[in-house]
């Protein structure tokens, strides 16, 4: 873990063994991706406008390289028969409470 919060994430030493609260190093290493960001956009980039002018084909960025951080995640919106019913209820109740 030092390893990664100091050399990858380019935290100071010190930061990290003295003073960095615990709760600080999940946040860190989750988000230590961000420190190359916009190196690795810029790399896609040149990539995307060397590939485009060789391609006939229209191209985006995203064809060359899909980063981790740009994947929409699948939410479940599913809404099970039994909340549907407690929804209108309450829905219900609302109504009548606030159409005096």
């Amino acid at each position: 873990m030092y390893g990664r919060l100091v050399f990858e994430s380019g935290l100071p030493p010190d930061y990290v063994l003295d003073r960095m609260p615990f709760y600080e190093i999940n946040i860190a290493l989750e988000y230590s991706y961000l420190k190359n960001k916009e190196r690795w956009e810029q790399a896609r980039m040149i990539c995307y406008v060397i590939a485009q002018s060789n391609s006939t084909k229209r191209l985006k960025a995203t064809d060359i390289m899909t980063f981790h951080w740009e994947k929409k995640e699948k939410v479940d919106t599913t809404v099970s028969d039994e909340d549907a019913k407690r929804l209108r209820e309450k829905l219900k109740q609302y109504v009548k409470e606030n159409s005096k």
